[in-house]
């Protein structure tokens, strides 16, 4: 059975960043397909839960037998990474050389896709200043009534290994995912220009206060914590579990398509679905919990 037409889409794409993204970059750099879901619907705002981790991107409109658009998202820390890509940056208009990367990809897809089709050149894109909590419903009023949504592994030679996610949303538009961005960054600046300007002291305190956390958490960031990944738990009687052997059937407390949960100090902190990357197991995250949930369990045993 041939393959979907978006199939072939990201095959493609990821084929052409492959072959194109090193002589942009000045090193090898590679593309891995994690996981791939198509939301239509209702489906979609829960789909796109996993963006606000993916804050910088770009957009590209889509034309021909592809409508909608293209997104390419990566993720906040990686930010300065992305920006030593090249040397500058190109009117403050996001990371030069990843734009180019993505022009590039994309000029090279549409001739290789099976039905004629064109991309317009990229824009960025830059959703730092979102709200977690609001993104994802913008962002589903922006996408439309169906998209594509693809997670990668990102390499670039020793300096990068991170993700990307690419979004394709037949339906969606392009200006609706700028106006998005644009406001949560007005809403961003307001926020801080009313927060009071007398409270010059205590912001210079809680600046100092923060340089300090700062430096106190880059003291921890090479502790090794154990990460576990709970398929679901169950209690059986002591009598059933010493005639446990080899062929024994388990039943756990979880369906098929539950997600699983990630645990560190055995606390949970995530939870997410299993892919499989070049023959390993690994877990998609597409949920993750409160800031105040997160930082309990990376601090207590």
């Amino acid at each position: 059975m041939p393959e979907s037409f978006e199939k072939q889409l990201f095959n493609i794409f990821t084929m052409a960043w492959s072959d194109l993204a090193p002589s942009v970059v000045g090193t090898s750099s590679a593309l891995s397909l994690v996981a791939q879901q198509e939301a239509v619907g209702e489906q979609v705002k829960p789909a796109l839960e996993i963006v606000p981790a993916f804050t910088s991107g770009f957009v590209a409109h889509c034309s021909g037998a592809l409508s909608g658009f293209f997104l390419c998202l990566f993720k906040k820390e990686d930010r300065q990474q992305l920006e030593l890509f090249v040397s500058k940056t190109l009117n403050n208009d996001g990371p030069a050389g990843v734009s180019l990367v993505v022009n590039s990809v994309l000029t090279a897809t549409a001739p290789n896709l099976p039905e004629q089709a064109a991309f317009g050149d990229v824009t960025y894109v830059d959703l730092a200043n979102a709200e977690a909590t609001t993104l994802a419903s913008q962002l589903a009023a922006a996408v439309g009534e169906k998209a594509w949504i693809n997670t990668f592994t990102l390499t670039v030679g020793d300096r990068l290994s991170s993700q990307m996610l690419a979004i394709y949303a037949p339906s969606g538009s392009v200006e609706a995912l700028q106006a998005t961005a644009t406001a949560e960054s007005a809403a961003s600046a307001a926020a801080a220009s009313t927060t009071g300007a007398g409270n010059f002291t205590s912001k210079r305190r809680a600046g100092l206060s923060r340089e300090d956390a700062s430096r106190n958490m880059e003291r921890l960031l090479d502790v090794e914590l154990e990460v576990v990944v709970r398929f679901g738990l169950t209690q059986i009687p002591l009598r059933e579990l010493v005639r446990i052997g080899v062929g024994s059937m388990i039943e756990l407390n979880r369906q098929v398509d539950e997600p699983v949960e990630l645990l560190v100090n055995n606390r949970p902190l995530a939870r997410g679905s299993v892919v499989v990357v070049d023959g390993y197991y690994g877990v998609c995250i597409t949920e993750i919990g409160q800031l105040e949930e997160r930082r309990q369990s990376l601090t207590k045993a």
